[in-house]
């Protein structure tokens, strides 16, 4: 087939890409690196102001990069890899790649807010976090069903398969 009949990548899939990339991996990475960066740089300053001070010991920052924050990391660096491949690759699996990564993200979304509104909070931050899991719950699962939407929609159907949008008005003309 030549390359030139291949449908073009559409505009709105191009956002969509983007903003999936960013939804799904530059928001959690943030989340999960900037607290671990920020209590390396406060450790580090702590640690210098206490070889000044007399003897004052500040501690640790206390960031510590549990299972949830490694899984979440995993997930962000799997999904890099599929919008890279949904950008340049063109290929028939990778559109179910990423829907099935988003429902994926989605179900577990719903699982941890399940546990969180079952728990007791002990602090105000925690009652907040409970606050929210409704809305938290709520978003994911409305912006999976977005995402699968969009990604199900005749033009990107097009442009992962290789083979140029038919309409129904196109159809009935040519018999």
């Amino acid at each position: 087939m030549n390359t030139d009949a291949r449908p073009r990548r559409p505009y709105g899939l191009s956002l969509m890409i983007i903003a999936c990339t960013l939804v799904y991996v530059v928001l959690p990475l943030v989340g999960v690196l900037y607290p671990l960066v920020l209590a390396l740089v406060l450790d580090t300053e702590f640690q210098q102001d206490a070889t000044v001070g007399a003897g004052q010991d500040y501690g640790s920052a206390g960031a510590r990069l549990g299972g949830a924050g490694a899984l979440q990391i995993v997930f962000s660096l799997v999904f890099a890899v599929v919008m890279v491949i949904a950008w340049r690759g063109r290929r028939r699996w990778v559109r179910w790649a990423v829907v099935g990564l988003v429902f994926f993200q989605a179900a577990a979304v719903l699982v941890n807010g399940v546990q969180i509104l079952n728990s007791a909070p002990t602090n105000s931050a925690e009652q907040l976090t409970k606050d929210a899991q409704p809305v938290m719950m709520v978003g994911a699962s409305l912006l999976a069903l977005f995402v699968s939407w969009y990604f199900s929609r005749a033009p990107a159907v097009a442009f992962f398969t290789g083979e140029p949008v038919k309409y129904i008005e196109e159809e009935e003309k040519e018999t």
